[in-house]
């Protein structure tokens, strides 16, 4: 993990440590930190980049800029190289960003009405011509990272705007490669209490 710059700036009234209870009472006039440079890199062949992340309890908007992850390899590389179908996969998206006040981080209990995600783009590949892998309990998923999220989260509405898909897939029957683009995606998504869309 590498991180470029971290700052913290606290302007407080009182701190209080409860002992008894190990939890600590906090009076805050305000309170910000800004994170840059972020880097995960060879998680299961995968990277995880964030350019900047910013909060503000003041304003209580957390938002986060330049977010990348996917393969580690290349696009071109990942074709050579391909043995079974599972998928390259690559996610960029210069602005993130959603209302959070601090008092739900405290109360470990985050209900985001609206997360916007502003100018991203996603490039996904499948080659189904090669063979399936079958699945194992310790194979990597982007779904297995969000289940151990260990406090609750629900979000209302995912809102997209600007931004765009490329999939490529090789069909099994055919052997032929397929493309699929999309520009200019501006939409929402939204979901049950369940956290289902």
């Amino acid at each position: 993990v590498k991180i470029d710059r971290f700052d913290l700036h606290v302007n407080s009234s009182m701190l209080d440590l409860d002992s008894t209870k190990a939890a600590i009472k906090y009076d805050y006039e305000r309170f910000e930190f800004d994170l840059s440079g972020i880097e995960i890199n060879n998680i299961k062949d995968h990277f995880y980049k964030i350019g900047t992340v910013n909060y503000n309890s003041s304003e209580a908007i957390f938002s986060v800029n330049n977010i990348q992850f996917g393969n580690s390899k290349s696009l071109a590389g990942y074709k050579q190289t391909v043995k079974s179908n599972s998928p390259w996969l690559n996610l960029n998206a210069l602005d993130v960003k959603f209302k959070l006040p601090v008092n739900q981080i405290l109360d470990k209990n985050i209900k985001l009405d609206l997360l916007e995600i502003g100018h991203s783009s996603l490039s996904f590949f499948q080659d189904n011509t090669q063979p399936r892998i079958l699945k194992k309990k310790n194979k990597f998923s982007y779904a297995a990272i969000l289940n151990k999220i260990k406090f609750p989260l629900t979000i209302d509405t995912i809102r997209l705007l600007s931004s765009d898909a490329n999939m490529q897939i090789v069909s099994k029957t055919i052997n032929k490669e397929d493309t699929l683009i999309i520009k200019n995606i501006n939409g929402n998504i939204f979901f049950d209490k369940q956290n289902r869309c």
